[in-house]
This record gives C-alpha cells, structure tokens and sequence, in this order.
C-alpha cells in the first residue's frame, strides 16, 4: 500500500501506482501545470476484488491545467476532486476492475473537466444516496454488473454515453441542459434524467 501524507507540486507529469491501495489523506494533494496525473492501485494486475482500493478523502484535491487525469483500482476508486482544463474526449479516465466510483463526502464538486469523462466500471458510479456531482463538457460511462449511476451536473453536458449492461438505474440530474439523453441505456433497470 501507499500513503500519500503530503502535497506534491510539479509543472510535469506525476505518476503514482502501488500493488495494493493507495490513500491520500487531506494533505496529499496532487498539482501541476501542465502535466499529466496518473494513479494506479493494484498496479499488478491480479484483479481479484481485493487487489486495490484508491482512496482520497474529501478535501484532497487532484488539478491538472491543461493535462489529462487518470485514475485506476482493482477495488473502488473514492473521490475528492478531480480538476482540469484539459478538453479533450479522455480528459478524465477512471476505471475500476471489480469496483465503482463513490463520493467521499455528501455535497462538493468532485469531478470538474471542460472534456470528456470517461469510466469503465463494475458495481456503479456514486448511490441513490449521494450522487457525484460533476461539471462536464461530455460523459462516457460503461458498467459491467451492478450498482446505479448517479450524477448531479451543475452545467450543461453531453451524453456521449452511459450504458449500464447489468442490474441497476440510471439516474441524471441537471441543471442546465443534458444534450443527447437517448444515450443513456440501462440493460435491467429505468434511466432518469431530470432538469433541477
């Protein structure tokens, strides 16, 4: 495991990965001005549901510029914020393989990217109970089995697309405009998207 205990501050790319979790306490947060983030749990692969949570505590903070974030676990992926200018179609990237994405408090922004976030998930994005609240240009998500995906935008967004192939409900709220909503399918359960 890794134990990120303090601020790191670069004008690069930072890459960090672990075979097991990795955990950012309030002060582990990850900043640069023109690099790219990566963060990978479970770096060697075995992937078998107890390979590596990543884990950031609700004030810790990932900010690139103009770079790209991506974000990788065996286990959940648990987020503070996540933070770019970067416009791009794989802006943000978050992928779990036998986990989802959850929210690690209740009511702040935790993913803001003028492109596009992209996640390929297990056992959902975010619960009934606490949604991730995003400011999107555009949104991709897959997921596999299980969960619901909750998101509460506070800008306009494009669904380039949501697709839940297991059990479980979309659930889309908005602010402004959601374009594209015929995108958003759900193998086995309903798919609401709702202006707030």
């Amino acid at each position: 495991s890794l134990n990120v205990n303090g601020a790191i501050q670069t004008t690069g790319n930072t890459i960090l990965r672990a075979d097991d979790d990795i955990i950012f306490t309030a002060a582990g947060d990850i900043t640069t001005t023109s690099g790219n983030i990566v963060v990978a749990a479970d770096n060697d692969s075995d992937n078998n549901g107890s390979g590596g949570a990543m884990t950031m505590v609700s004030s810790t903070t990932f900010s690139s510029s103009t770079g790209t974030l991506a974000l990788s676990a065996d286990e959940d992926i648990t987020l503070g914020l996540l933070t770019t200018s970067n416009s791009s179609t794989t802006s943000i990237t978050l992928t779990s393989a036998n986990g989802g994405v959850r929210d690690g408090d209740t009511s702040s922004l935790d993913i803001s990217t003028e492109g596009r976030l992209v996640a390929d998930l297990v056992t959902g994005f975010g619960t009934s109970g606490n949604a991730i609240e995003t400011n999107l240009g555009s949104v991709d998500i897959d997921n596999s089995t299980s969960g619901d995906i909750n998101i509460f935008e506070s800008g306009p967004i494009d669904i380039f697309k949501i697709d839940h192939a297991g059990v479980g409900n979309i659930n889309v709220s908005f602010i402004k405009v959601a374009t594209n909503q015929q995108n958003a399918t759900a193998f086995s359960g309903s798919e609401i998207e709702k202006s707030v």
